[in-house]
């Protein structure tokens, strides 16, 4: 077992599995995964987000704000690749074109809400 090490930002990597529309097989889906590097929030700041989310009266507002806590809490990604091949660098434009899916962004608050429920990945 690791000590704890206190920092001031705490960044670590977790799994995203994304489930898309399979383009040739109506009705189905592929399987695709990648890693996401999140940032930790302070309690404080989550608390908020959490009441402020809690507020909210429409899907349209619960859509941005967790769109806005994605962007917040995403810092970079390994394992997606480019539309020509080679690996897709994190940039600001290419979370701003992924997160316009819906799969990419339910599997991506999935996954963070999973790593600060502190659910381990099956099979470990």
């Amino acid at each position: 077992m690791a000590n704890f090490r206190l920092v001031e930002t705490y960044l670590y990597w977790w799994p995203v599995t994304v489930h898309i529309p399979d383009p040739t097989n109506a009705g189905q889906t592929i399987e695709q995964t990648f890693e996401m590097q999140f940032e930790a929030m302070p309690i404080e700041e989550a608390e908020k987000l959490d009441r402020d989310f809690m507020e909210l009266k429409t899907a349209e507002e619960r859509s941005t704000h967790e769109h806005d806590l994605l962007k917040r809490v995403s810092k970079n990604w390994r394992g997606v690749e480019a539309a020509g091949g080679g690996d897709e660098p994190f940039t600001s434009e290419a979370f701003e074109k992924a997160i316009r899916f819906p799969w990419f962004r339910i599997a991506t608050y999935r996954a963070y809400a999973r790593s600060i429920s502190g659910e381990a990945r099956a099979g470990n």
